[in-house]
């Protein structure tokens, strides 16, 4: 279970993008009661999803993984392609390895599984902006594949591997991950001294032999 070390310090400004009226609904109600969160917009669909980010320019938008008229993968990739692109954070229903690699890979800070409480979702949120790594989903480390909790990475150690594999620099992750190129090199060596390599290739090379990207 993620912490929650309490409200930011300025208002969130927050959007929603889920089908699902009785979800949104619930949650809106959960985040009125939060201080520090502004719920600026909902919308169901993918269609309006864009338009909407660029009209209200929320800091962060909740995005459902599964959307009538789009996969919300795509859709995440299209909302952090735009200029002073939100933080996302993904909700979905099926919390497999394949949702939470796709999700990563699209640029979303991290996954929660809508199963979990309201109050994981608030200290998700918290997270994504204060640039922390987002673990609001069981066995985090499990899902992205058993070894990740043989080898002690962490959801965020994961999420640097993930983009490693993908052949991304220091300057993309930094970028997607809203952390600095100080941090992600850290995050870097940590992975090289967990996985026994030494350069990004082989830890790669390590990884995809372990089953881990």
């Amino acid at each position: 279970m993620m912490a929650d070390n309490g409200p930011v310090t300025t208002a969130l400004r927050i959007m929603m993008v889920d089908d699902h009226q009785m979800f949104v609904d619930s949650i809106v109600r959960v985040f009125t009661d939060e201080p520090d969160f502004e719920v600026v917009g909902s919308t169901g669909n993918a269609a309006n999803a864009e338009t909407m980010v660029r009209d209200v320019m929320p800091d962060i938008v909740v995005l459902d993984y599964q959307l009538p008229d789009r996969d919300g993968v795509a859709v995440a990739r299209s909302l952090r392609s735009l200029p002073n692109p939100p933080r996302i954070v993904m909700v979905t229903g099926y919390a497999t390895p394949a949702t939470v690699r796709a999700a990563l890979e699209a640029g979303c800070t991290g996954v929660v599984a809508k199963h979990r409480a309201a109050g994981e979702l608030v200290g998700a949120i918290r997270a994504c902006a204060r640039g922390e790594s987002i673990a609001a989903v069981d066995d985090l480390a499990a899902l992205m594949g058993g070894g990740a909790a043989t080898y002690g990475l962490t959801a965020r150690e994961n999420g640097v591997l993930q983009r490693l594999a993908l052949g991304e620099s220091t300057e993309t992750i930094a970028t997607e991950l809203f952390i600095s190129r100080h941090t992600v090199r850290t995050h870097v060596q940590n992975l090289l001294s967990k996985l026994g390599a030494k350069s990004k290739l082989e830890a790669v090379a390590i990884a995809r032999k372990q089953g881990l990207v």
